[in-house]
């Protein structure tokens, strides 16, 4: 990650903290204004945001054991469980 995906997570994480602040002091009223002025400065809603940074983590745990359990990797074979699982994720989100 360089300094400007850095700079900007770290943006995020304190409007995301700063939205979810008002939501409960403002009694969970979504259309308060300075919810949408969050939302506009983020670029999009703080859930959409979390599922995002979500999906990567999942993208790159997947990426790692295929790496990892590979032919040419260090471990011993994934247990199948895992590798169906595996295998679902990366044939649903991460078709090449």
């Amino acid at each position: 990650m360089d300094a400007k995906d850095a700079s900007l997570y770290q943006t995020q994480n304190r409007l995301i903290l700063e939205y979810q602040q008002i939501v409960k002091s403002n009694g969970f009223d979504a259309d308060d204004p300075r919810l949408a002025e969050i939302t506009r400065q983020l670029g999009d809603t703080p859930t959409h945001i979390s599922q995002e940074r979500e999906f990567e983590a999942e993208a790159n745990v997947v990426s790692y054991l295929r790496e990892k359990f590979s032919a040419g990797g260090q471990g011993d074979s994934l247990p199948k469980p895992i590798e169906r699982a595996v295998n679902s994720f990366y044939q649903s989100h991460l078709r090449e």
